[in-house]
């Protein structure tokens, strides 16, 4: 995961990381790697990146805060492949193989969807006018008179007051244009401490989940000795009243 992801940031350098919560199809939350910002044409995605990567394959789907999807062109060929959800089914991802595909190649399918020509239907032919008919005059309307008076535009309103730039820096969301060691190494940070978080999300859910069933199964345990304690003691009561019986 942090090879892909760091080689997929020095690709393809509007893409940041980020650590977000998921949502799965059936309505569970997890906190995931994300990796998102712009590619071809200012079209901007979401990376998401599932902890058994590379065996599975990323989800990706287009940001819908920041990008409506009707405003892509029906005939552009990756119209085919994003859903109402705003959701990418890229055919890289149905045949996913852990072997051989990566963060690289999925981005680079996509792009390569963007950049086909459209597939604009071509119009038909007018019909060819009968020659035995006389062709139709066409009168020119007249042109409407012109306004007794300009029309006068309202005036503009002032120029919002400059913003004061924000002090505040986000490393995670920093540009990575920037190709000088400084920054490559801010990069590489921000990445392997959010690498760092997961691992620390995922063993706690780990170790959660570790205790739960052991608490569940000492309980188990304990009303299983409980039912053999119970069973030996009416074993030992039936015993006696058959010794009790056969001596009279």
């Amino acid at each position: 995961t942090f090879h892909d992801s760091l080689a997929l940031l020095d690709k393809f350098h509007r893409l940041r990381p980020r650590t977000r919560v998921f949502t799965h199809p059936d309505g569970s939350p997890q906190l995931l790697l994300s990796i998102y910002g712009t590619v071809g044409d200012s079209l901007p995605l979401i990376m998401w990146i599932p902890n058994l990567y590379p065996v599975k394959p990323p989800f990706i789907s287009i940001d819908l805060e920041t990008f409506d999807v009707s405003t892509i062109s029906s005939s552009l060929p990756v119209q085919a492949y994003i859903d109402s959800d705003g959701r990418i089914a890229l055919p890289i991802l149905d045949h996913w193989n852990p072997a051989t595909m990566s963060l690289i190649a999925v981005v680079q399918e996509l792009m390569g969807l963007l950049n086909e020509p459209s597939q604009d239907p071509v119009p038909s032919l007018p019909p060819k006018p009968d020659a035995t008919q006389s062709p139709l005059k066409h009168t020119i309307p007249p042109l409407p008179p012109k306004p007794k008076s300009p029309h006068v535009q309202p005036p503009l309103p002032p120029p919002p007051p400059p913003q004061p730039p924000s002090s505040a820096v986000d490393l995670m969301d920093m540009d990575n244009t920037d190709l000088s060691p400084t920054n490559h190494h801010e990069m590489l940070q921000n990445l392997q401490s959010v690498l760092n978080e997961l691992y620390r999300e995922d063993v706690h859910y780990v170790a959660d989940k570790i205790l739960t069933r052991q608490t569940i199964m000492q309980d188990s345990v304990a009303r299983f000795h409980e039912m053999v304690t119970a069973d030996s003691t009416r074993l030992q009561a039936v015993e006696q009243t058959i010794e009790q019986t056969m001596q009279t």
